[in-house]
């Protein structure tokens, strides 16, 4: 039987104190902004893929490569390609590129990641030789996927790669499992890219100071930074509402430090499914889900006397037409950040979002309704395609139900 790490439910913990600080202070949601919107490819036909929950990225040509879930010819997941039109309304052309087998890795839910040398590499949240999943490399031409490493939780290795894979130090690729290693509660790796010369280790292990340490790193790729990686775990520290981490390299090896533990301040976010950008001052942004009101925040770490400040730039609600940051990602994009929500707006489905750096809160759209045959429940960040425009997946509806592409402009 398949082994699958299944994401929580949308539900989040709130925490119940005073109101917050006047910087924390929800700001009115301005009126729905009229947005570009079109669906570009609705999942679910024989034999393609279904219910994406990855990024996108693009190769020197434009054209988007990403995965799914499920389906392809064998129902274990599908790598796709998309290449848009030159005009913003041409017709965009949608190819399957490989269909997963259970022995190469299944679940491909982090999509991939272009190599210097154009290969597509990837992880898996299951399949392979321990069934906990694979990396592997689909050659840019052929797409023949040879496998780099089976992860085999019976010798500390990690289970369960969802978040994808980033380049980092020493020309190595980087990535996390959400279970497995030393302790169990998940880990962060390091693999070669190069061919038969393919080193594979563990550089962390979550858990080993069980009060303090995260537990499951989820969805987003690890941010790489000069000798530091940083990322969120869903899970773990004091209080359980997980952490975001910074592990650093040094010349005795991989060190971690956590740089925030979530609830330590009031009304602060919690859970955070998904992983961080960073801006040339060195600050963090990310978005989860707690705080206020319940419906989440986007949150900002800044480099301070040593350490580091949170503060929730944006709180969602009271307004029950805001996002809903069940996950929710956010990219950077001329001084404002544009996000996606897995709830909320006005069918509760989801939305797009705009946020100013006056903390002015738009939805550009508003996915949805979940009885039709819309899109909704985008469940990772979107990618500029240039002109203003966005491309991004939801894991849910479209015309065959099973997800769909879309391109945005906010």
């Amino acid at each position: 039987m398949m082994t699958v790490h299944f994401r929580p439910g949308a539900a989040r913990r709130a925490i119940g104190v005073a109101a917050i600080a006047a910087l924390l202070a929800a700001i009115p949601a301005a009126a729905p902004a009229a947005a570009f919107y079109r669906t570009l490819h609705a999942f679910g036909q024989p034999f393609d893929g279904i219910n994406p929950r990855s990024d996108l990225v693009a190769d020197t040509s434009g054209r988007l490569y990403g995965t799914t879930n499920g389906g392809g010819k064998f129902g274990e997941g599908a790598l796709y390609r998309l290449t848009l039109a030159k005009t913003p309304t041409g017709a965009p052309k949608y190819e399957l590129l490989h269909s997963f087998q259970q022995i190469e890795g299944s679940v491909p839910e982090g999509g991939v990641l272009i190599g210097a040398d154009g290969g597509l590499y990837g992880s898996t949240n299951a399949g392979g030789a321990f069934n906990a999943g694979t990396v592997y490399r689909v050659d840019p031409t052929t797409f023949a996927l040879t496998k780099l490493h089976d992860f085999n939780p019976n010798v500390e290795d990690g289970s369960g790669a969802i978040g994808g894979l980033t380049a980092g130090p020493s020309g190595l690729l980087y990535g996390t499992t959400g279970s497995g290693g030393q302790f169990g509660y998940g880990t962060a790796f390091a693999i070669s890219p190069k061919g038969d010369t393919v080193a594979y280790a563990v550089i962390h292990s979550f858990g080993g100071q069980p009060l303090d340490d995260g537990d499951d790193p989820y969805l987003g790729r690890l941010l790489s930074s000069g000798n530091h990686l940083y990322g969120t775990t869903i899970f773990g520290s004091t209080l359980g509402f997980g952490v975001v981490f910074e592990l650093t390299l040094t010349a005795s090896g991989w060190n971690e430090s956590i740089i925030h533990r979530f609830a330590s301040v009031a009304n602060d976010v919690l859970n955070p499914a998904n992983g961080l950008i960073m801006e040339k001052s060195g600050a963090l942004y990310g978005c989860a889900g707690g705080a206020q009101y319940g419906r989440g925040a986007v949150y900002a770490l800044r480099p301070a006397g040593g350490g580091w400040n949170e503060v929730a730039i944006k709180v969602f609600g009271p307004n029950t037409t805001d996002p809903f940051a069940n996950e929710c990602s956010v990219v950077l994009s001329a001084g404002r950040l544009i996000g996606t929500s897995g709830g909320g707006g006005q069918n509760g489905a989801g939305t797009v979002f705009t946020l100013t750096p006056g903390s002015v809160l738009a939805v550009a759209h508003s996915f949805g309704p979940t009885t039709s045959a819309n899109p909704w429940e985008p469940d990772n960040a979107l990618i500029a395609v240039g002109s203003g425009y966005y491309v991004g997946a939801t894991v849910n509806g479209g015309r065959f139900g099973q997800g769909a592409l879309f391109e945005v402009k906010p």
